[in-house]
């Protein structure tokens, strides 16, 4: 025990005097110390960040979805109602009499007086819901009735298929934002082709539940659809936005003054990002002065819009 206990005391001593000698390790010693345990402070405070922040992104997905889902119903009680209003049916009812080519030749649909009750008869709900128009189809998807007269008689109009085709099989659907292909008002109340618009569909059936047609609503994605998703925002730069399967923008930006500054839409007061932008991988910080070397159409999708156009849910949150 004595010749441990000087071995010891040996070792302290010469330990301390080499300290003395070599005081510049101290300082060596408390900033390797320091950087051990702020680099891994840094990581528990980064890791609790970026859950906090997934959090928050997926509370907002989650509400701004529910928000949609509940006026996407709305809107289809509202066609469905209307759908089988009895005026509203005992009227498209008539004008299939009237296209029937067993039944005696009348006037052009156009000039139909059942086309004109029709569109009184309709008249005050599209006013009192903000519906831009209307359009009847009979069972092959020939239009009998519109707002938009120029419409009437047309049969597989491609931008119309998607929603009418999925109607007279007995569904009610709320299609996706997309260019009209007829004269419409836009926001500025100019007339022009390509104003954003949307359809809510519903099927119209006869006495012994039938299909006979459908009637669509027209309504303006500008209005709700965009203004529910523009108010999912956090922070200063954050937005919540919409795209289809080609990651094309299918709601409007808030940011579209900055969108247009930086050249990705036309400099016109009509100009706005709905149906406009794709979104697709610059390759840099346009912001900050970075301009891709290729055609726009050559860049990459994002990886968000790769992702999500996989079918994937996810987040990001690096």
């Amino acid at each position: 025990m004595t010749f441990l206990s000087q071995h010891m005391s040996r070792s302290l001593t010469r330990t301390g005097v080499f300290l003395k000698q070599r005081l510049w390790v101290f300082p060596i010693l408390a900033v390797v110390l320091l950087a051990i345990g702020g680099f891994f402070l840094r990581r528990s405070i980064e890791a609790t960040m970026k859950e906090s922040l997934r959090q928050h992104l997926q509370t907002l997905l989650d509400v701004e979805t529910a928000m949609l889902e509940t006026w996407f119903k709305t809107q289809s009680t509202i066609a469905e109602s209307q759908a089988n209003d009895q005026r509203v049916r005992e009227s498209i009812y008539k004008l299939l009499e009237e296209v029937d080519p067993t039944s005696q030749p009348t006037a052009p649909l156009k000039e139909s007086a059942v086309h004109r009750q029709l569109q009184k008869v309709l008249a005050p709900e599209l006013s009192s819901h903000d519906y831009a128009g209307y359009l009847v189809v009979d069972k092959n998807r020939h239009i009998l009735s519109a707002t938009n007269e120029e419409l009437i008689g047309r049969h597989e109009i491609p931008e119309y298929e998607r929603f009418l085709s999925r109607a007279v099989a007995g569904e009610t659907v709320v299609s996706p934002p997309f260019r009209s292909v007829t004269l419409q008002k836009d926001e500025f109340g100019e007339m022009r082709i390509g104003v954003p618009t949307m359809f809510v569909c519903a099927p119209v059936r006869d006495a012994s539940f039938q299909v006979v047609g459908a009637l669509a609503l027209r309504i303006r994605p500008e209005r709700e659809f965009t203004r529910i998703l523009q108010l999912g925002r956090l922070g200063a730069s954050g937005e919540t936005y919409a795209f289809d399967k080609s990651g094309l923008l299918i709601s409007n930006s808030r940011f579209d003054n900055e969108i247009m500054l930086l050249g990705l839409i036309p400099d016109q007061k009509t100009s706005r990002s709905i149906l406009n932008l794709h979104l697709r991988d610059p390759g840099g910080n346009m912001t900050a002065g970075h301009r891709p070397k290729v055609h726009r159409e050559e860049l990459p999708l994002t990886r968000l819009v790769i992702d999500a156009t996989a079918g994937n849910s996810g987040y990001d949150v690096d």
